[in-house]
């Protein structure tokens, strides 16, 4: 199994989910997006489509032939589009609170990105941009949770800060344009939408409508839970994998 993180976060946010498939006996993958966290960050025209190849790469690379592939919201698209792309290679497609479950391009018109970032940003607007993140993302916050926005301040004092800076806003842009739900209706794939209900207020619906849409798509709503369910309620999902993978 090869676990994709979203936007802004880090593989190792599904140490939980490791652990559990491990105990299980499956293999398990789990790797920084390109262009992000620790790995190369080339400057290139970045896409989902391009992503989504870089998982067939590493699969040729590690000499894996078939795998069940898991994304978290940005990463929900990624696998998707591999999934799309590359139907011999993925057995099972999992989304986790996936972004762009509608298509949502009409009249939004397109703002190239000019590449011109803040050097040296607002400390003090960093902090409260963070805390913003944390009320719209957890239902019921805990400590662990702060290695995240230990992790993203660090990032605005580095010297590396403006090329992250290009490459984020890339991404957020691409989450919007590069939309993946045309390509559902031709995925064959077993597939599991599954989320915390408690995302933004459309979120449950969408995904009802997206499970009906893959033609071998299911849905997995978990109460009391946000954006990132893998870590608010992770022997949740933990178990649901699981099942999941064994059908």
């Amino acid at each position: 199994m090869i676990f994709n993180h979203g936007g802004l976060y880090y593989g190792w946010y599904w140490k939980a989910q490791v652990e559990a498939l491990r105990n299980e006996g499956y293999r398990v993958i789990v790797k920084d997006r390109l262009g992000w966290g620790k790995s190369f960050k080339p400057s290139i025209p970045y896409s989902i489509s391009l992503w989504a190849s870089d998982n067939l790469r590493l699969m040729d690379h590690l000499g894996i032939q078939q795998a069940a592939l898991v994304g978290h919201s940005i990463g929900g698209q990624m696998v998707t589009r591999f999934a799309f792309l590359y139907p011999e290679r993925i057995t099972h497609l999992v989304t986790v609170n996936q972004v762009g479950l509608t298509d949502n391009r009409y009249g939004r018109g397109f703002r190239p990105l000019t590449g011109e970032v803040s050097a040296k940003p607002d400390m003090g607007e960093v902090y409260a941009s963070l805390l913003e993140w944390a009320e719209e993302n957890y239902v019921t916050w805990k400590p662990e949770f702060l290695e995240h926005m230990r992790i993203r301040y660090g990032n605005r004092l580095s010297p590396d800060w403006p090329q992250l800076s290009y490459i984020n806003s890339l991404t957020g842009q691409l989450r919007g344009m590069d939309t993946v739900v045309n390509d559902w209706q031709y995925i064959q794939t077993k597939t599991l939408i599954m989320g915390g209900e408690q995302d933004y207020p459309t979120y449950a619906e969408e995904s009802r409508k997206a499970a009906a849409t893959f033609p071998n798509g299911e849905v997995f709503l978990i109460p009391n839970a946000g954006h990132n369910p893998h870590e608010e309620v992770p022997e949740v999902v933990n178990a649901e994998l699981i099942r999941f993978l064994g059908t």
